[in-house]
Parts: structure tokens; sequence; C-alpha cells
């Protein structure tokens, strides 16, 4: 007969209780409610608003001149008359050319024309004495006049050699240009960049050129910049679009403050058209995702607000502020400080609306309705 095993029953009382707590199964805790998001608000009031559109542009002179070789022959240059950067006078000698073909050709033309006075000479006296008729003399007369002529067009020819600024302003001299080099007639040399109001050449996408015309304030500043560096006028702008879509503009720099030289380049802000009854927001209420942009608008429960969504189409901006086209209506309220915390659908807190007792479903905007901080 097998013997009984039998447990002491201090063992058997704590195998119980575990297989008691086993079967018991905890209740679920309850999932702690979201903190509203604290953020600022904004009512979308109708006020004035100038936007502006910036392009990215050039500074360039008012005016290009080039100066090119008159003729074939050897440059001559006098020292530090050929430098780019140096501002030259109207009438100032920039350089000569060296033409032996033209120095010849006025040496030919001073023989012909002593050679034509000396036979006019004879055929008068000829003439007077009575042993030569009066057609010689008219012959001669003729001569000597077309010598003279080819003696002074042969001297202009030679003094066209001294070439001088047509106009004062800046030079730009070619890398090739010295002093002793060999020249083809019609050479580019330098090109002077002419004193006056310079210009801002910049370049408008497709999409922006229906805010443009001419007339319009423009603005410069460094790249990235806040200081205005000169004021003027958008002067030309040209409708045809290159291969990349863009089409040229060009500004007149009548208040040149303090311009960079030709060559650099400038922002350029155009001030476009004031509308009187425009929807803005700051620009930290706008939420972009991808090519799409949105804001949420704020509506009002209780003493807090539930965020939604509201797709929104953005016309022109300036300094912070943001244009909206479409998407919003006035009197709604949306976020600001704090919108890229929200989601569709959250709780918000405006922490800059009054928290008197009773007063939960009053909104005050931290920032004036309409103001340009």
């Amino acid at each position: 007969m097998r013997p009984v095993v039998s447990l002491p029953r201090p063992a058997i009382l704590p195998l119980f209780a575990v297989l008691a707590l086993a079967s018991c199964k905890a209740p679920d805790a309850p999932t702690p409610k979201a903190a509203p998001v604290p953020v600022t608000s904004e009512l979308i009031e109708a006020g004035p608003f100038q936007a502006s559109l910036t392009l990215l542009g050039t500074v360039e002179p008012s005016a290009v001149l080039s100066v090119r070789a008159p003729a074939r022959g050897i440059l001559r240059v006098a020292q530090g008359a050929l430098v780019t950067g140096r501002e030259v006078r109207r009438g100032e000698v920039l350089f000569r050319v060296e033409s032996p073909d033209l120095e010849l050709a006025v040496k030919e033309a001073e023989l012909q024309e002593k050679s034509a006075a000396h036979e006019l000479d004879r055929a008068r006296r000829g003439v007077e004495g009575g042993f030569l008729p009066e057609a010689d003399l008219a012959r001669r007369e003729i001569e000597h006049e077309l010598a003279t002529e080819r003696l002074d067009g042969a001297r202009d020819a030679l003094a066209r050699l001294t070439v001088r600024a047509a106009v004062g302003g800046r030079l730009q001299v070619e890398s090739t240009a010295v002093s002793g080099m060999e020249v083809a007639a019609d050479t580019a040399v330098a090109e002077i960049d002419a004193a006056g109001a310079p210009r801002v050449e910049a370049w408008a996408a497709a999409a922006d050129l229906a805010r443009l015309k001419t007339g319009l304030a423009v603005e410069c500043r460094h790249p990235g910049g806040d200081r205005v560096l000169g004021r003027g006028r958008l002067r030309e702008l040209d409708g045809r679009l290159d291969e990349a879509g863009v089409a040229r503009v060009v500004a007149e720099i009548d208040d040149d403050l303090a311009l960079p030289t030709p060559g650099d380049g400038v922002d350029l802000t155009v001030l476009l058209e004031e509308k009187t009854d425009a929807m803005t927001v700051p620009s930290q209420a706008l939420i972009v995702d991808g090519s799409v942009m949105s804001v949420f608008v704020l509506e009002s429960s209780g003493r807090l607000a539930v965020a939604r969504a509201r797709p929104v189409v953005v016309g022109g901006s300036r300094g912070d502020r943001v244009e909206i086209l479409e998407g919003l209506e006035l009197g709604e309220r949306v976020a600001v400080d704090g919108a890229e915390l929200l989601a569709d659908g959250l709780e918000a807190k405006d922490v800059s609306a009054p928290t008197k007792a009773g007063d939960g479903n009053k909104w005050r905007s931290a920032v004036a309705p309409g103001a340009d901080p």
C-alpha cells in the first residue's frame, strides 16, 4: 500500500492565497484628460494693410558705356589711368592707341595738301599773267579743297586715337587691357558705370506678376537685413518669362542712402497697393504642411475653447503680418502663440483672456486687432 504524503498546514495556506490573488483582475485606471494648451489669440477684423513682395536683385548703374579701341594699334595707358573702380570725369583721357597706318595716312595727306596748294598758287599766277586759262585755276582750286578735306579727315582719325571718358562714372576695366598690348579695332577695353540714379535689376515669379506694376514704391536692403539702403520706384516690368519661369523687373533708386556698388546683391522689397479692408493674421498663427496652410480657429466652450484646423489661402505679407484671402470670417478668433502645439479638437486656454468670475466666454487678444507690431 502506497504511503499518503500530507503537506504541513502552514505550507498549504500561502498556496491558496497566491491562487486567489491571481484570479482577481485589477480594474483599468482612468486615462488622464489632456491639459488645455495655453495660447494667445487674435480676433479677425478688417483693416488697412499694405503687403510687400521681396525679390532678389542686383545693383546696376544708371547706364553702362562701353569704351572700345577706335582702330587697330598698340594700347598706351598712363600710369593708374585704367583701374577698376576708379572714378573718372567727363572728358578725362583714358588711353591712346598708336596706329602706324593712321600716322602714315596723316603724313601722306599733308604732302598731298602741300602739293595741291603749290599747284593752286601756280595756276593763280598763270591766270594773272595771261598764259593759263581760267579753267585750270578752277580745277586746281577743287583739287586743293579735296586735299584739305582729306588732311582734316586723317587728322581727326588720328585725334580719335586718344580716348576720353564720354561720361563721368566708375571704371570697370577688362582684365586683358594692359599698356603695350596690340588691339584690333572695336576691341572692348573698359566700361564706365555712369554716374546718376542707380538701378536694381530683379526677377519675379510668374505668380507674382499680376500684383506688380510700374510706379510702385521699393526699398533695398542687404540680403536678409533690416536696414533700408535705398528707396525708389519700379520703372520697368517685362512680362516675358524666361526658361526658368521668371520675368525681369527694374527699379530706379532715387534715394540712395547706402546702396552697395554695382554688381552686389540686394533684397528688393516692392510695396504693393494698400488695401482698406484686408484680413491679416500674425505669421506665427500659420501652420504650414507642405503646400497647405492653415490656422486654428478657437471655438468658445465655457471657460475654454476647442481648436479647429481651418485651411486658408494667403496673400501678401509685410513684417510679421500675412494677409488671408480665403478661409476665415470676420469675428472669428485664431490661435497665435502656441498654435504649433495644437491639433484639431484639442482644448485651448487663451492665457491673454481675462479671468474674472463669470467672464469665461469673453475673449481679448494679446495683440490689438489689425495692428502691425
